[in-house]
């Protein structure tokens, strides 16, 4: 029975999490903004993509990976742990006349590694989402282009100005893919934002519900530390890359980050296991992946200035030792 005092410091703490980080990314993120002067800055996105990249690789690979790996591994144990509690002294007797069954049968149910499948595909498909997502809407934004040229060719107007000169096929491939470019960028990194945010939310109300109060409140405090790191990356990106208004892309940032809310709800209104939340965890960090890999890296690679694209792997590493350095004392609370 979850006591209504883990319920307030659950709730209460991600409230926390969540105004601190938007105050710190209005502090941090804008200065940033506005020193590229916001629109039309090459330089200052190459940049922002750069450290991005770091952040978002880092928060996959240090954090919802690993604990995805360890959560999905974890309920097993612990429903063996509890069953060896209440069956003490009759499952060691139990333990020793079937042992050599056990033997025989640990090796093949050892190299099966069940309990990692669900993981691998989970992470698989938070990457491969973001490929449906591109198909998805490169269809849409197809028909609206065959839809748009259909209205204009049928238009008699005679009064209509002069069109400007059209642009060739291939300017509009171009023009229509960094359309469907920009939009998958920004549902990819509002999905991830929302989901690692609800993981967040997991892990400081299990902290509360599981653990002790001082072990929650690290929790806070760590969450609190690479949130502010991976959110200010994710509001560049929108700003930045993705062209959105600095305030619109602020409260954008903000709406998903209330899903920390949910995570501690969940948690704690519901028997919710750690394989549960390990899977949320390695899709989300699938889709962090694709977003590093596939759609902030490569404009650090093409960059055409040396300088510019040694600077960007500088901010790269910064990143990533960003958010390292705060999970260095990151606990698994079981």
């Amino acid at each position: 029975m979850v006591t209504s005092a883990s319920w307030g410091r659950a709730l209460g703490s991600a409230a926390i999490v969540n105004f601190v980080t938007l105050v710190g990314v209005a502090l941090l993120g804008l200065p940033a903004l506005r020193a590229g002067n916001l629109r039309g800055d090459k330089k200052m996105t190459t940049l922002s993509s750069g450290f991005a990249a770091g952040a978002l690789l880092a928060a996959a690979l240090f954090l919802m990976f690993t604990e995805a790996l360890e959560l999905t591994g974890h309920e097993e144990n612990h429903h063996e742990e509890e069953h060896f509690d209440r069956n003490d002294h009759h499952h060691l007797r139990m333990l020793d006349e079937e042992h050599n069954h056990d033997d025989h049968d640990h090796g093949e149910e050892h190299e099966e590694h069940a309990e990692t499948w669900p993981w691998s595909i989970a992470a698989l498909g938070g990457f491969c989402a973001v490929l449906a997502l591109d198909v998805l809407l490169s269809l849409i934004n197809l028909n609206n282009v065959k839809a748009k040229a259909k209205e204009n060719a049928s238009s008699t107007d005679a009064e209509a100005p002069k069109p400007a000169e059209p642009r060739t096929e291939a300017e509009e491939a171009d023009a229509l893919q960094q359309k469907v470019s920009v939009r998958r960028l920004l549902y990819a990194t509002l999905i991830g934002d929302a989901m690692h945010n609800f993981a967040d939310g997991a892990f400081i109300a299990t902290a509360f519900k599981t653990c002790s109060t001082s072990v929650g409140w690290a929790v806070v405090i760590g969450t609190v530390a690479h949130e502010l790191a991976q959110e200010v990356a994710d509001f560049l990106l929108l700003a930045r890359v993705c062209g959105i208004q600095p305030v619109k892309a602020l409260a954008l940032n903000f709406v998903s980050g209330t899903t920390i809310f949910l995570g501690a709800i969940v948690v704690l209104a519901s028997d919710l296991d750690d394989n549960a939340v390990g899977i949320i965890l390695a899709f989300g960090g699938g889709i962090y992946v694709y977003n590093a890999g596939v759609e902030c890296l490569p404009r650090v690679v093409n960059e055409e200035s040396p300088a510019v694209k040694a600077t960007a792997m500088g901010l790269f590493v910064l990143g990533a030792v960003a958010i390292g350095l705060v999970l260095i004392s990151h606990e698994h609370c079981d």
